[in-house]
């Protein structure tokens, strides 16, 4: 893996420290999740993930409904 240094003002590093620790990662984590957002094909997969999550919600959108909202959209 290769190392990448960045300078930040100390509100910005505050906030990505809160965040990391929010989501139980590093700032190196956040900074290379996000860089892996921008390969191709990346934002499907965000996409994919998003509406995977949104299906193990309880009370959520299943995808055979949401197939069928799209469809009445497309149709308008």
């Amino acid at each position: 893996m290769k190392n990448l240094t960045i300078s930040l003002d100390e509100e910005s590093h505050r906030a990505a420290r809160l965040t990391a620790a929010e989501r139980d990662t590093s700032i190196s984590g956040l900074v290379r999740d996000y860089f892996r957002t921008l390969r191709p094909g990346a934002q499907d997969e965000n996409v994919r993930r998003l509406f995977e999550a949104m299906d193990q919600v309880k009370g959520g959108i299943s995808a055979s409904t949401r197939e069928q909202d799209r469809a009445k959209l497309y149709a308008r």
